[in-house]
């Protein structure tokens, strides 16, 4: 999971969800597990770098989150750049 370069301060890992292999949609659960273990190890900032051919990957996992974060923004927080 989570790979420390700096520790404590700078993270690395694989997208949520991600396997070798053939590209396959990512359930919720996954994304789920993915960040409760980096909040586990201490992470409490994240930035997902996605192109756009991996968005649609998301679109079952995610369904219902953008309606959050534009929620969010209008209290003057923006916790995700998408």
């Amino acid at each position: 999971m989570p790979y420390w370069v700096i520790e404590g301060e700078l993270a690395i890992a694989s997208r949520p969800g991600y396997q070798p292999g053939m590209e396959t949609l990512v359930p919720r659960h996954a994304v789920e597990s993915w960040a409760d273990e980096a909040h586990r190890v201490g992470i409490a900032s994240i930035i997902c770098l996605l192109d756009g051919d991996q968005l649609p990957l998301y679109d079952h996992a995610l369904e219902g989150v953008s309606s959050s974060i534009n929620s969010l923004a209008s209290l003057g927080g923006s916790p995700f750049v998408l």
